[in-house]
């Protein structure tokens, strides 16, 4: 699992390290971390993440919008703000965060991120993809989207692209609770990397533009309202 923190109190996360490597070793047997005391970093965007901590109130620049950016490239899809300023809580709710960790209320809110963390990885969905000879075992939150291409389906990841010989229905009505649902007939995209949408499109993170079907476009909005409010 790779991890991403930054923040500009070094001491701070020392102790945050510590005390996630404590706790966290139970849960994820290999853990990566990528530490950052400056926002403005350009390493910062050369690897993908399963978690990002970022201090929302960063002296260099705006902590919700380095949160835009991870998504927006697809680099980070679950954001959690530290801070020392509980009032910018309701200010985050913009890029829809995972958590919030208040420097305050440091402890508490720990104990609750991780009861949280432990309930999600239990829940974290795989998915066995025979592709070039091989299965290879997937995340389903690691799927961007999926198209058909001269037959076969090809499943773009955060970081590649597998092709399987496995029917786009068959591959939706399996995968559909978990977020993936069919926007033409012949594309199906993860909501959760969804940027915007017009009545003939979707963006998602990583600039990818996918045909929005006429037939899918009211199954999608319903769908795509349901998860904002999640």
């Amino acid at each position: 699992m790779h991890i991403l923190i930054i923040d500009d109190d070094e001491m701070f996360i020392k102790k945050f390290r510590n005390d996630f490597d404590h706790r966290f070793d139970t849960l994820c047997d290999d853990t990566n971390y990528f530490v950052y005391t400056e926002g403005l970093d350009k390493r910062i965007f050369d690897h993908t993440y399963d978690l990002a901590f970022l201090d929302i109130d960063l002296k260099t620049v705006d902590g919700i919008a380095l949160a835009e950016k991870l998504r927006e490239k697809g680099k980070c899809q679950s954001i959690i703000f530290i801070s020392s300023h509980s009032y910018l809580v309701h200010s985050s709710l913009i890029v829809h965060p995972y958590f919030f960790i208040r420097k305050s209320e440091y402890e508490s809110d720990l104990s609750i991120l991780f009861d949280l963390l432990q309930r999600s990885l239990k829940e974290k969905y795989f998915v066995p993809i025979k592709s070039n000879g091989m299965t290879k075992v997937v995340n389903l939150n690691s799927i961007v989207y999926v198209h058909v291409d001269n037959g076969f389906l090809k499943i773009h990841t955060l970081d590649e692209i597998l092709e399987t010989d496995v029917l786009l229905k068959k591959f939706v009505e399996e995968t559909n609770k978990h977020g993936i649902i069919r926007v033409h007939q012949s594309y199906a995209i993860n909501v959760t990397y969804v940027l915007s949408y017009t009545s003939k499109e979707i963006t998602l993170a990583g600039n990818n533009v996918i045909p929005l079907g006429r037939a899918y476009k009211q199954s999608f909005i319903d769908l795509y309202a349901e998860y904002l409010i999640q």
